[in-house]
């Protein structure tokens, strides 16, 4: 991101990681139920996401002009995952798709 700023670039959007352990590759290799996420991978995603929060305010302070925002990927996912019914069918992709919700939650933690 230094080296963009020295290329003149001032605005930046950067996005945390998402939770990980509700990826269906976590959930299937580590043999949790429907409704569960893995915890390792999401409480690492968690400690990756507080240190690029802290680096991103270091860096709008360190860097004159710079505007570095983040994109909090981790908690709009989360709420999608949790609170699916909320946003609709149409949100969920379950008109276009077919899915029904359980295998909605399976199939979009991501």
């Amino acid at each position: 991101m230094q080296r963009l700023y020295s290329l003149d670039a001032r605005k930046f959007v950067v996005a945390n990681v998402g939770p990980l352990g509700c990826i269906p590759y976590q959930k299937t290799i580590n043999r949790v139920g429907e409704d569960e996420c893995v915890k390792l991978p999401n409480q690492l995603a968690a400690q990756y996401n507080g240190r690029l929060r802290e680096l991103l305010i270091e860096l709008n302070g360190n860097l004159p002009g710079a505007r570095f925002c983040l994109a909090n990927v981790y908690d709009l996912v989360m709420e999608l995952i949790t609170n699916y019914p909320n946003y609709g069918e149409h949100a969920m992709g379950i008109g276009r798709r077919g899915l029904s919700p359980p295998e909605l939650r399976t199939t979009m933690r991501c």
